[in-house]
């Protein structure tokens, strides 16, 4: 089980919500010229991991993707699952090969296809610890699933599950990485209509207990809408940018809605000022952004090229 749960996604739509405010604007602010940085490699691999889906699904009616993410060596998608009530949240999470399955607390043992397993039940004192359908795949690689509902959801989404390797494509990377922080993971939001899917690339601070909050980078379909006065015109190395200290967030906007910022950020509470030390890790994520055209997919990043070795 990866330790995000559902409101990750819940905090990108948060984001955008205080990016994107339909507000006119009466006086445009001056600009801020940021000088320009050395040209910069692409990005290399990352030295870790193969950063791909390791999972796919035959879903039977009622049933529907929300949201995948990838990691170095292990993807994760958030699905809803029919019930009486409302949908069910549910994920499930697949391992690369190699990679050991935890040691398990009591559970039963159960038939998932032709596949023997373990389900292992949520323990009230203790919810952090695994819980859910584990079983292995023909290839020995394993993988957990969990509904809400418990045992039997859980057991039909692990009967829907099939072991694959499927290579990420994303329309944006990063050439470097602020100070302090790595690379976290690859979010994918299932495309809507005609438009392409949301990406959000995580970056997490080295120090989980030190100061610095969760960044991400973002990509999506949607184009810019006005800005509030309160914004703050940027210039990054020759790219027109907005700075919002509300949003604690940098979006270009010379293309689609291509943005950098502080992951989680309630857009209507925060003051109009950036906390200290929280403007320059985002300004340097933003000129580090390196878009692809999002109408065409031949000129996309692989998933392990979005971040810098």
């Amino acid at each position: 089980m990866t330790r995000r749960r559902w409101p990750f996604v819940a905090g990108a739509v948060t984001v955008l919500a205080g990016l994107v405010v339909l507000v006119g604007v009466t006086r445009e602010p001056a600009v801020t010229v940021l000088p320009a940085l050395a040209p910069s490699a692409p990005a290399r691999p990352n030295p870790v991991g193969t950063w791909e889906l390791t999972h796919s699904f035959r879903l039977e009616p009622g049933w529907r993707v929300n949201s995948q993410e990838v990691r170095e060596l292990s993807s994760t998608s958030q699905l809803a699952g029919p019930d009486e009530g409302g949908p069910l949240y549910c994920t499930m999470t697949g391992h690369a090969a190699g990679v050991a399955m935890p040691r398990l607390s009591g559970g039963r043992r159960v038939q998932i296809g032709d596949r023997p397993g373990t389900y292992v039940s949520v323990d009230p004192k203790h919810r952090s610890r695994p819980h859910g359908a584990f079983w292995r795949g023909p290839d020995g690689r394993w993988a957990n699933a969990w509904c809400q509902g418990g045992r039997t959801p859980s057991l039909a989404l692990a009967e829907q599950v099939r072991f694959t390797t499927t290579p990420v494509r994303v329309p944006l990377r990063l050439d470097a990485l602020p100070t302090g922080y790595h690379a976290d993971l690859i979010e994918v939001r299932p495309p809507e209509e005609d438009a392409g899917p949301d990406v959000t690339l995580l970056l997490e601070p080295d120090d989980p207990d030190g100061p610095l909050p969760p960044l991400y980078a973002l990509a999506s379909p949607e184009p810019l809408s006005k800005v509030t006065r309160k914004d703050e015109s940027l210039l990054l190395d020759g790219r027109p940018g907005r700075a919002s200290a509300i949003g604690r967030s940098v979006c270009l906007t010379d293309r689609q809605l291509l943005c950098a910022g502080v992951q989680q950020t309630d857009g209507v509470g925060n003051a109009n000022r950036w906390p200290p030390g929280q403007r320059e890790p985002v300004l340097t994520t933003a000129r580090s952004l390196v878009s692809a055209d999002p109408a065409d997919r031949s000129t996309w990043f692989e998933g392990r090229r979005a971040f810098p070795g």
